[in-house]
C-alpha cells in the first residue's frame, strides 16, 4: 500500500505547489532540513502515525461488536456440519 500512497502524495503536491516559485521551494527545503523542521517533521509524522493506529483500534473495535467474530471464517458463510458417517456415492 506504500507505493499507492507515495504516489497519491507525489500527485497531491505536485497539484498544491505549481504556482510555487523555484526560490519558494528552495526556502521551504532549507526550512525543512532545518533543526527546527526536523523537528516539526517528526512530529507530524508521529501524530499522522498516533492518529491511524487509533482510528484502526476504534474500527477493529468496532468490527468486533459488530461482527461477531464466528462469522469472519469464510466470510459469514458457515461451515456445514460433518457428517458422522462416510457417504458412498
Amino acid at each position: 500500500m506504500q507505493e499507492p500512497l507515495k504516489q497519491i502524495n507525489v500527485f497531491t503536491m505536485l497539484l498544491l505547489y505549481q504556482g510555487v516559485t523555484d526560490e519558494e521551494v528552495r526556502r521551504y527545503i532549507e526550512s525543512l532540513e532545518s533543526e527546527a523542521g526536523a523537528w516539526y517533521s517528526t512530529a507530524a509524522r508521529q501524530a499522522i502515525v498516533a492518529a491511524i493506529a487509533s482510528t484502526v483500534e476504534r474500527t477493529a473495535g468496532e468490527l468486533v461488536r459488530v461482527v461477531p467474530p464466528e462469522q469472519w471464517v469464510g466470510g459469514g458463510v458457515t461451515r456445514p456440519p460433518v457428517p458422522s458417517e462416510k457417504l458412498t456415492l
